[in-house]
């Protein structure tokens, strides 16, 4: 009782009683009050004491040691216990105590001990099963996971609840959404709901992108848990729907549902998704308050987020004060850098300093920081140490390397280096529909319409679509979403008859729509003056007052044109408009764009 209450000096206390010291009860009890709040050496050493005491320990009392064992990584001490069980025959055919030595293997990082001990257990019920399956998919192995659930059917073990949660995840871990329907068809059959398996119905559908799916068995849970809530909030934030991750996060506020460092990391990475600065300070506030600080996923999340808020000061704050900086913090500050790397003097001296820093911490560069101090290299036009880097790196580069330092050709204008390394931007495979759109696009723009269909036709084979784009404007700590022609908002006509007054005014001032050539071919369904940006500008006027600065975001790179009517807006209305695209920042001043129309 006193252990479970977390009352380790009462529980102490009664253990040091002449009676409770001669049964082998209370030495494991006190071993598993230990266990349950932490304190792993010191149920070490009560089992060390129970053995000078000359206690005879049971197979509750040698579960508790294993846990100990394995918490601390004493796999030599663990190892030793299973030889104790052994040698005492304590527990044969492994009935018992086989669930744990399974965990005590696994967590030793011993999968193949793992294996062998489920492969001795004689009568294997459905938790060594259950426990094996959960082990698989904790290991990233979602096929083997999948293999051995068909294999506990044809064995024809009753599912639990547990069983069905394992896969479940080992389906979404895959995207294995026909067999995830047939198991929710089981469930549906069989009755086995409970908050475990709903969760993972939710995680499962949301991995596997049906969000809708998702949201209508969470609507349907009367009562819901924090983990039910983060795996929604979860699913919305990965899936691209980050308005909607944040109006849920919204929700939980105002029911007052105790929120935990996931439900912020979520939210926190749904505000990074639409650029929302004053949303992610208000989240960081209550973050402080809660007192969930002191956490590098905390905190990498967060200065990943101010980075792309386009606080760079801020976002060096966070870095700089964590403790403990992983390969995806250096990541994040150093991509911070390269967004900011037209703009801010310095920025590019400041980004190369923290990837040379890394070897300093013991940080091993990996693809995703190369990929950034390439982009970093690119924007700033220094190509020639940009592809330097690429041609000397220890591995093959990816689409994100290549498609970094193709950017870097596009803004520069040097065309006579992408047809030199033509050849290796064709032959990169990836299922990356943003390299594909990015090099497509730089052809059209040139007018060399073979290459762009070549390209094209790469995205076809590969059954890939260019990712729909959209624009999210912030005012009053709301966020708005326009879709190209958008007419679903309340006030579209509004909308529109301000975007066809304002074009006289524009072509006045010598300005004139030029599309992409990108999208020459499209022309019916590209009307350049229906562009999501205009539709979030448009609206931001209407609604604040005279020189309220906008804050957009877009999750593709503006288009010229937007980005020409950006600037005249700015002029003509003497008001700021700080768009966040898929690659950096643009601050629109008095007719002119910080990018100095290099993006």
């Amino acid at each position: 009782m006193y252990g479970k209450l977390g009352d380790l000096y009462s529980a102490e206390k009664l253990f040091g009683t002449v009676s409770c010291l001669m049964t082998t009860a209370s030495w494991t009890q006190m071993i598993s009050c230990y266990n349950q709040n932490g304190c792993f050496r010191e149920a070490m050493n009560v089992f060390v004491e129970m053995q000078e005491f000359k206690m005879e320990p049971n197979q509750v009392t040698m579960m508790g040691v294993l846990c100990a064992c394995a918490r601390l990584g004493r796999v030599k001490e663990g190892k030793s216990v299973h030889g104790f069980v052994i040698r005492r025959a304590m527990d044969p055919e492994l009935d018992t105590m086989g669930p744990a030595l399974m965990e005590f293997y696994v967590d030793s990082g011993n999968l193949r001990g793992c294996h062998k001990v489920f492969d001795a257990i004689r009568e294997k019920t459905i938790l060594s099963w259950n426990i094996l399956l959960s082990i698989l998919v904790r290991n990233g192995q979602p096929e083997e996971a999948l293999l051995l659930f068909v294999q506990m059917q044809t064995q024809g073990l009753m599912l639990d609840s547990y069983s069905l949660a394992s896969s479940l995840s080992a389906c979404g871990a895959i995207g294995f959404s026909q067999l995830g329907d047939q198991i929710h068809g089981y469930i549906i059959k069989t009755g086995k709901f409970n908050e475990f398996v709903q969760n993972a119905l939710i995680d499962m559908y949301a991995k596997c992108g049906f969000v809708h799916s998702a949201y209508k068995i969470f609507e349907k849970i009367k009562e819901k848990s924090v983990v039910t809530w983060n795996s929604m909030v979860f699913g919305f934030s990965q899936n691209g729907y980050s308005v909607e991750a944040i109006t849920l996060f919204d929700q939980m506020y105002m029911n007052c549902v105790k929120m935990d460092k996931v439900t912020f990391l979520s939210v926190i990475q749904a505000c990074s998704h639409l650029g929302y600065l004053e949303k992610g300070k208000w989240i960081h506030h209550k973050l402080i308050i809660n007192g969930l600080m002191e956490d590098s996923y905390l905190d990498t999340a967060l200065t990943d987020m101010y980075s792309k808020c386009g606080d760079l000061q801020m976002a060096h704050e966070v870095f700089d004060r964590m403790s403990e900086r992983s390969i995806v913090s250096w990541s994040a500050m150093i991509a911070g850098y390269g967004k900011h790397a037209c703009s801010h003097s310095g920025a590019v001296e400041e980004g190369k300093l923290y990837f040379n820093s890394m070897a300093e911490f013991g940080v091993e560069p990996n693809h995703d920081h190369f990929a950034c101090i390439v982009d970093l290299l690119s924007r700033a036009g220094d190509l020639t140490k940009a592809f330097r880097i690429i041609t000397s790196l220890p591995f093959p580069s990816d689409s994100s390397i290549w498609g970094a330092f193709l950017n870097g050709c596009r803004i520069h204008e040097r065309m006579d280096i992408i047809k030199n390394i033509e050849k290796n931007l064709l032959d990169v495979d990836t299922a990356d529909t943003g390299y594909y759109t990015l090099l497509s696009n730089i052809y059209a723009e040139e007018g060399t319409w073979d290459e762009f269909g070549k390209a094209r036709s790469m995205m076809k084979c590969k059954n890939l679509r260019k990712v729909p784009g959209y624009s999210t404007i912030e005012i009053d700590r709301r966020i708005y979403r326009f879709g190209p022609g958008d007419t679903s908002h309340s006030q579209t006509t509004d909308i529109y008859r301000f975007l066809e007054n304002f074009q006289t005014l524009v072509h006045a001032q010598g300005y004139d729509s030029e599309p992409d050539n990108s999208i020459v071919e499209f022309r019916k369904e590209n009307n350049v003056m229906s562009h999501s940006e205009k539709l979030a500008i448009a609206f931001g006027i209407i609604n604040t007052r005279p020189g309220t600065t906008l804050r957009i975001s877009k999750n593709l790179r503006v288009c010229r044109d937007c980005h020409s009517f950006a600037k005249i807006v700015s002029k003509i209305t003497g008001r700021e408009i700080v768009t966040r695209d898929l690659n950096r920042f643009h601050c629109f001043k008095n007719g002119s764009c910080s990018c100095k129309d290099y993006w």
